[in-house]
Order: C-alpha cells, then sequence, then structure tokens
C-alpha cells in the first residue's frame, strides 16, 4: 500500500445491516482500507494550434508560425511517435497489431502508412546519434563488443 493515494473514498453505513434502522446521525469509527492500483482512462489529448496575422502601419502584414510539430492540418504528438518507436523496436508489435492497439485501447485513429511515416521520422531524428556511434566505433582502438582474443 501507498502512504498518500491519489484518491480516497469513505463508505460509511448508513443503516443497519441487521435491522435497517437510519445510522447516518451516529458518529463513525475507522475499521480498515485497502487500495486498488488501476490505470487512469486513456484519453487523447488534442492541442489546436491557431496562427494570426497583423498588418503594420508601413503595410506589410505579418503572420505567426505553427510550431514544428504541426506541420499539417493534422499531426500525431511526440509521446504518440515515442510509442511506436517503443512499441515496434523493443516489443517487436507487427504493424497492424501496433495499429489494432492505438485504435482499441488508446482509441487513435491511425493508419498502417501513418505508423510507417512516424518510424521513419524516428529513423530520421536518430540518424545523428547513430553516425556519431558509427563514427567513435571506428576510431576506436580496441573494438567494443570484443572478446579477449584480438
Amino acid at each position: 500500500m501507498v502512504e498518500i493515494p491519489d484518491v480516497t473514498e469513505e463508505h460509511i453505513p448508513d443503516y443497519c445491516n441487521c435491522c435497517g434502522n437510519d445510522l447516518s446521525s451516529l458518529p463513525h469509527q475507522y475499521a480498515g482500507s485497502r487500495q486498488v492500483f488501476d490505470i487512469p482512462e486513456i484519453k487523447i489529448k488534442v492541442t489546436e494550434h491557431k496562427v494570426y496575422k497583423k498588418v503594420c502601419p508601413c503595410g506589410c502584414e505579418t503572420k505567426s508560425d505553427y510550431p514544428s510539430q504541426a506541420n499539417a492540418p493534422v499531426s500525431y504528438g511526440n509521446n504518440i511517435e515515442s510509442l511506436i518507436g517503443y512499441f515496434h523496436t523493443r516489443q517487436y508489435l507487427p504493424f497492424k497489431r501496433m495499429q489494432e492497439m492505438f485504435n482499441t485501447v488508446f482509441n487513435i485513429p491511425i493508419s498502417e502508412g501513418g505508423i510507417h511515416y512516424l518510424l521513419n521520422k524516428l529513423v530520421t531524428k536518430a540518424e545523428p546519434a547513430y553516425n556519431l556511434i558509427k563514427q567513435e566505433i571506428a576510431n576506436s582502438k580496441s573494438p567494443i563488443g570484443s572478446d579477449e582474443t584480438e
């Protein structure tokens, strides 16, 4: 059990289990507690980004930019992108099962093509780190992961 639960519900009897008398006005005494651990409801969070424009007295019209994450009318956020990468590379979920999981568990409609697109995005993001590691290994005097025989 945890010391400080997120939610506490008190269950105080209002009537007698034996005779049915009203007990609501009588004092109550603590008799025990139990805790239920659960995952909160998974609900998608949609953020709408609105851009505005202003016209300067000089006549120039200036419009604000969308954040880099909002690169299309509808985009998937970093958490969805990360989960897809995790499910693919660590849990080895095939695209069809990953699509099913996002649709049924998270209530997020995504196509197999959308999953493929997001995985390619992750590959592009990881490429500089991958190339750096590859270069460090190539420049290393003692190969990493080798045994004692040289």
